[in-house]
């Protein structure tokens, strides 16, 4: 399975699960959904999946306004070493898996609870970027 593949599961599996949580079946009822943070941490623990080998996910925390803060350990910088194409699902996964949350405005990644400027160089990271929720 592709590594796009892999992330379109992973997205596919965090948007059943919030689904499952709304109205529904007693079955669906009993499920409670994700946290933003537990999501985060399912992203990072993917053995072949977007995020370089290693990562970790420190914390999640929100701020007023919608800014979602996620810290991850010094292995989502140090252990990068993809190029372009690779960054771009690195960051576009942590996007989207904020897309799932409505109350998620923007995302401001953190390493080692410091702003990092860039994973590889092509994408800058350093301010909170802007999330994208799809219309359903």
């Amino acid at each position: 399975m592709s590594k796009r593949m892999r992330l379109a599961t992973t997205v596919a599996g965090f948007t059943a699960l919030l689904a499952a949580a709304g109205p529904g079946s007693a079955e669906q009822k009993s499920m409670r959904p994700i946290t933003l943070s537990q999501a985060y941490q399912k992203l990072a623990q993917q053995s072949d999946g977007p995020l370089p080998a290693g990562t970790k996910l420190i914390n999640v925390k929100m701020l007023p306004g919608g800014t979602a803060v996620v810290n991850f350990s010094r292995q989502l910088r140090d252990n990068f070493h993809g190029g372009d194409s690779q960054e771009l699902k690195a960051v576009n996964a942590i996007m989207q898996v904020a897309a799932l949350y409505q109350g998620v405005r923007r995302v401001w990644v953190l390493v080692n609870g410091a702003p990092v400027d860039s994973l590889g160089g092509l994408l800058v990271i350093a301010d909170p970027m802007t999330v994208t929720h799809s219309l359903q």
